[in-house]
Formats: structure tokens, sequence, C-alpha cells
């Protein structure tokens, strides 16, 4: 990639870009980011230089996104307006629909879900949509086959053709907005909307499903702490039809000093998928290692002392995790496990002068130092550490109740 002094951000992360891609000049920070993103932009990088502006086939069209039904990936084409004043245009529909009936631009964004800031221009969408039953809006046509080589699971989610465009705003005495090109970046912009789109309806779809409930407490990774703003440690309601006690996995640190707590994956989300966030892996969720003596597969061995130390990343996910006795779990209790938990495994691994060669060998030698005493007596300074800041820590019960 070609470098300069960066005049955008990167289309990936909050970083300023100062690495483009040599073909189409979308701006990076690292050669991370471009990674990232290549296998999306791969996709449509060779054929955007057909749609450069000395391409533009007349002055009133603009560089325009369509996804097909039937089409096994997305393209770029241009997209016509009228412009009967200086202040006034009206896009016309795409070409390549030969059926228009119900096709109609439904939805527009002026921010970016992934990364939380405004766009360079506000892309708008077109679908075909009906209503239905209660006055809502539907898509309905064919699962789009241009999504087959971005995500499965948009294929099967979405509907019908759609496409996309933009416009930018003029700065004056009043706002008015003109027909813009999407790019490369858009592209990207683009399908981070529908993957957060069916992240959104995935989770709504799972809230809705009848069952019993416990109350437990999801710890986050570093792509759900980012793209959906949620906390490390965060109260949650466990479905106990989708998600069955038998069925989740012990947390063997725990059930060594007498908790009860079982644990259970979510998968990971497609907005954050193969993404890096400050430098680390969306997928990294440290205290998900601690707790669930992950740690032990994220081992770094000194080859000359052969101590070994903790990755700095390290878990594949957010969890959520629950009492097999369905007593409420309460997130002070799980962040103070896994404070405990770390403090004690790096302890180990300090210690530890040799390699094992078995997981198992090191999990039962590091499982020895755990106590139930030893827990009980470092969870009660834990709270008189922090219940300065947090007063409500005094009235929590003993993470063995009572």
């Amino acid at each position: 990639m070609s470098t300069s002094t960066p005049s955008r951000l990167c289309t990936m992360c909050p970083s300023p870009g100062t690495q483009f891609c040599p073909k189409c000049q979308t701006a990076y920070c690292s050669q991370t980011c471009y990674k990232d993103d290549w296998p999306l932009h791969k996709l449509l990088c060779k054929t955007f230089s057909s749609f450069s502006a000395t391409t533009r086939p007349h002055p009133f069209c603009v560089r325009a996104l369509y996804f097909s039904e039937t089409e096994t990936r997305p393209r770029f084409f241009w997209q016509t307006y009228t412009c009967p004043d200086t202040e006034t245009f009206a896009f016309a529909l795409p070409p390549m629909l030969t059926d228009t009936t119900d096709v109609t631009r439904t939805s527009r964004i002026l921010r970016s879900d992934i990364l939380h800031r405004p766009l360079p221009k506000c892309i708008q969408f077109g679908f075909r949509v009906r209503s239905v039953d209660g006055g809502k809006k539907e898509m309905y046509g064919q699962h789009p086959a241009s999504f087959s080589k971005i995500d499965k699971e948009l294929v099967e989610h979405g509907r019908g053709p759609m496409f996309a465009l933009a416009t930018y705003r003029h700065e004056g005495k009043e706002k008015v907005e003109r027909p813009a090109d999407l790019d490369m970046a858009d592209f990207r912009y683009v399908v981070d909307r529908f993957r957060y789109c069916y992240d959104r309806d995935v989770e709504v779809a799972a809230d809705g499903v009848a069952g019993e409930k416990v109350h437990g407490v999801r710890v986050n990774c570093v792509g759900d702490q980012v793209v959906f703003s949620r906390p490390e440690f965060e109260p949650t309601l466990v479905n106990l039809v989708t998600g069955p006690l038998e069925s989740m996995t012990i947390l063997h640190g725990p059930e060594k000093l007498g908790l009860p707590y079982v644990f259970g994956t979510y998968e990971n989300r497609l907005s954050w998928r193969g993404r890096h966030f400050g430098g680390m892996s969306a997928e990294s969720n440290c205290s998900r290692g601690w707790l669930t003596s992950g740690a032990f597969d994220e081992c770094v061995t000194d080859p000359e002392t052969q101590k070994w130390s903790m990755a700095t990343s390290m878990g594949n996910g957010s969890i959520f995790v629950v009492r097999k006795d369905k007593v409420p779990l309460l997130g002070p209790h799980v962040q103070a496990l896994v404070e405990y938990l770390e403090k004690k495994m790096i302890e180990f691994g300090t210690t530890v002068h040799e390699q094992r060669e078995e997981d198992e060998v090191r999990l039962s030698e590091y499982l020895e130092i755990l106590s139930k005493e030893d827990f009980v007596r470092w969870y009660g300074e834990w709270v008189e550490k922090h219940q300065s800041a947090r007063p409500e820590l005094v009235e929590l019960p003993s993470p063995y109740g009572g």
C-alpha cells in the first residue's frame, strides 16, 4: 500500500488513514486493517477502476451499488438522476430492474453503526417492500445471491434486490443535498449496515423465545464492547430452552472454589467478526480466558527460562455465566472472580520453570493453589478496595449467598 500524510480516517477503525489501497485509494491505518477488510474489499476493488470519474457516461449520474437476487456478488453501476433546478434532484430507479413493483428507497444512514462516527455522505437504501399485518413493512422476493461471497447469513436474511446510493450536503445558508458517488469505503459501510441489522434482528428474535430464564452475567469480548457499547460484565437473562444447563460447560476454577458456575457461548457477530479494534482482535476476551482457564491455550513460553506467561489477548468471543442451582448471578461477583483467577494464574505462571506437555497436567497443578478460604478473604479485600467508587458493593450478598 502507498503511504501519505493522513487526511482521512481508516475505513476499519478510528485511527488516521495513512496507507492506501494502490488500486482504489481506500484509506487504512495499517496492514492489519487492510487485511481485515480484504475479504470484502477484494470483491469489487478490481472493477472499481471501471467506474472512475473519467468513465462517467454523462454529468447526471453517480456511482451506486446493486445487490442482485441472482448475481453472485454485488456490483457498482451508474445511477442517473434528474436535476430540474440548482436545489432539487430526483434519482431514477436502477436501470437493471426489469420489475420495479414496490421498489422504493426506504432508509438512510448518516453514521457508521460499527465505528460510531459520522459518515462523509448520506447513504440511502432501496428495497422491494410491501405492507403486512399491523402496517409494518417487509422486504420480499428471492434471497439475494449477491451476498453469497460476503456472508451466508445475509443471503438467508435478505429478500429481493437491494441498492444503495449517496448524497452529500452543501453547507450554506441552507443545507442542500446533492447526488454523490459511492466509493470502496462506502461499500464497507453499506455491508456493515446489513451486518449490524442482521445481528440486531437475531438478538431480538432470541429475546422473544419463550421459556424458563435465569439471571446470569454476560462477559463481553472486545467486539461487543466496542460495536454494541456493552459493558465487560453485563447482567443478562439466559433462556434455558435455547441453552439448557446440561449443555453448558463447567468452570473448573469456580468449581474448585465451591461456586457452581457453568458457561455457554454466543456466536461471533457479523458486525465485528474478523476485525481489530485498538490493536486487539474483536474476538479477544481476556476475562473469558481467566474464567474458563482458557489462558493455558494462550500461554507463551520463554525458550531460555522455560517460564510461561499469558498472552495479552485471549478468548474467542462473548460468553454467559449462570449458576447450576439457578440462583441469580450478579455481575460484581463474576468481575471479582475474574480478577482473582487472573491474579492466581499469573502467580502460577511465574513459579513454573518448565513447560508441561499436557494442558491437563498444568490445569491440575493450577487448581491446587485455589481455595475457598483464600477467595473469601480476597473478595472482602476487593470490596473494601472498590467500595468508595461503588458503594453498592457493600450491600451485595457474598458470592456464596447469605
